[in-house]
């Protein structure tokens, strides 16, 4: 699976973590690097074994340790696996998904983050809560961080481009995209992301080699920056998309799974990102023409990031565990752009007429 999985798992464990609580993530994770990422986060790890069946090790660590909450995020965890876990533990159950593939859900909570998730038509008790769209992206707090700053100059001249396409990429689509670059007569300034898990980093590392003003950059822990130093994006379509959004990236997206296929579809019909399909029939002339055309176009970058922002305002992951908890609402500390919302109370018609002076602010 991708490391989209566990890095949307670690934002909602790390917002659970800074409200005081307690995370352990049960994983197959074999990869030292992530490993490290995750006990990093102040997440405890568990690490389950390949030769044993998933649910009864699952089952046995829940038993020992008792959680008052249980997320899984996985394809693998079908209607069976819900079940069985379902009924044998009194923790809220919140699922993770994607596409509603599987033939029925059990669960208290089921999560699907991505755009026109609205669409779907889960198989569920009418009880379970159903938490639809990028209203609920889980951003880790780099992110949000990230994009409570300065919305980007996008009328100014395009020289920084961010290359992300996943922590994998076993087709190896990021050398895809930097031919494509090649080709450009435009002179960027590139930084290349690959995660720990890319087989093919010594074959990028080689093509990137001669270009002056190309890197490329291993399992970085410092992805908001990048994006915030970002004019524009190439991106793949899975959940990096959102925290490229939250910032005030333009981006162009490559579909790497078939479940990134309906978001791109979805982004670039309200405008929001540009679409430039999956990445098996992409050719590196057309990521080089929709490239240019997005570079040229300063009204519609501006408009790409305007609507991105209003989709994802950074607060999903808290709003998850409102959820959780089932809390009738949440607090949080002021912010300065709350300043135009707090304007419009102010103002408002009727609290106004209870006011000392009625006047209009």
């Amino acid at each position: 699976m991708g490391t989209g999985h566990i890095m949307r798992c670690l934002a909602l464990a790390s917002a659970w973590i800074d409200q005081g609580g307690e995370v352990l993530l049960v994983t197959h994770c074999t990869n030292p690097e992530l490993q490290q990422r995750i006990q990093a986060e102040g997440v405890m790890l568990r690490q389950l074994s390949f030769d044993i069946d998933d649910l009864p090790q699952t089952l046995s660590v829940i038993n020992q340790w008792r959680p008052g909450y249980i997320v899984l995020d996985g394809y693998h965890f079908g209607s069976d696996y819900q079940q069985a876990l379902y009924r044998q533990t009194d923790a809220t159950v919140l699922m993770l998904d994607d596409t509603a593939h599987c033939s029925a859900y059990y669960a208290d909570i089921i999560l699907n983050q991505n755009f026109g998730a609205q669409d779907y038509r889960y198989q569920c008790s009418p009880e379970t809560r159903l938490l639809l769209g990028p209203n609920y992206a889980l951003l880790r707090s780099e992110f949000i961080r990230a994009a409570s700053r300065k919305t980007k100059d996008t009328g100014k001249e395009i020289k920084k481009l961010l290359v992300t396409l996943g922590g994998s990429d076993p087709d190896n689509a990021t050398l895809k995209a930097l031919q494509a670059l090649q080709e450009s007569d435009r002179c960027l300034e590139v930084k290349v992301v690959i995660g720990s898990a890319n087989r093919n980093g010594a074959e990028l590392a080689t093509f990137i080699e001669p270009k002056e003003d190309w890197i490329l950059l291993k399992d970085v822990k410092n992805m908001a920056e990048l994006m915030s130093w970002a004019d524009i994006a190439i991106s793949a379509s899975g959940s990096t998309v959102w925290e490229l959004l939250a910032i005030g990236v333009p981006c162009l997206l490559i579909v790497l799974a078939e479940n990134q296929r309906n978001i791109a579809l979805q982004l670039e019909k309200e405008g929001i990102a540009v679409n430039l399909g999956a990445q098996e029939a992409l050719s590196s002339g057309t990521i080089n023409r929709a490239l240019q055309d997005l570079i040229s176009n300063i009204d519609k970058r501006g408009r790409m990031v305007s609507r991105g922002r209003r989709l994802v305002d950074g607060y999903g992951a808290s709003r998850v565990i409102t959820a959780l908890k089932n809390e009738p609402f949440r607090l949080r500390a002021v912010e300065s752009h709350d300043a135009f919302l707090l304007w419009q109370w102010a103002n408002d018609e009727t609290v106004r007429k209870a006011s000392f002076s009625s006047g209009a602010i």
